[in-house]
């Protein structure tokens, strides 16, 4: 395989991009999001969403979205044509894992603020970000944002979940749980 272009980002992008036919949206740790065209490589627009960018942003093209989380714990969808914000939700605490999206919702998991990707918390650390609001899976609307549904975890969320026969599977401190998705 041969390089056919680079482009160089504000920060240090950690998350996979998105790629679709015609363009790659990707994040990086200046809190910058892009979307480059995957042919040129030229940057068609970018858009400060404020803080670091953990996860890998997930699009649609039924509604022409691309939904992504920062570091404040700010999910937002964006158009994707020109990155104007659809809308946007505020959870506790920061998102590091990747929202997916599975019958017409947006499913992403929240974890405490630390110098450590991925973090390295111990048990008085996850008591304290208890204190500060709740970790767990989140499940919003996908065309408005609305929250659908909540459950709380004992840990932080830092790998994003999945959505198989109904079920939402999530993977958090070393063990695997699967939460029943009602919407």
């Amino acid at each position: 395989p041969t390089i056919e272009w680079e482009q160089p980002l504000d920060g240090m992008a950690v998350a996979t991009p998105a790629v679709t036919s015609s363009i790659v949206y990707v994040g990086d740790y200046q809190g910058q999001f892009y979307a480059i065209n995957r042919r040129s490589g030229k940057v068609q627009w970018s858009v400060d969403l404020n803080d670091i960018i953990y996860g890998s942003p997930a699009y649609t093209e039924a509604s022409e979205t691309v939904f992504v989380g920062n570091a404040s714990g700010e999910l937002f969808a964006l158009a994707a044509a020109d990155g104007s914000k659809k809308w946007v939700r505020q959870v506790p605490h920061e998102l590091l894992s990747s929202p997916i999206i599975a019958d017409g919702n947006i499913y992403i998991g929240n974890g405490p603020s630390t110098h450590y990707y991925p973090p390295r918390l111990d048990d008085n650390e996850i008591a304290r970000a208890h204190e500060k609001g709740a970790l767990g899976i989140y499940s919003f609307k996908q065309s408005t944002g609305e929250l659908n549904w909540y459950h709380e975890t004992p840990g932080p969320i830092i790998v994003p979940p999945m959505v198989s026969d109904g079920k939402v599977i999530y993977s958090r401190a070393g063990e695997t749980e699967t939460s029943k998705s009602s919407v």
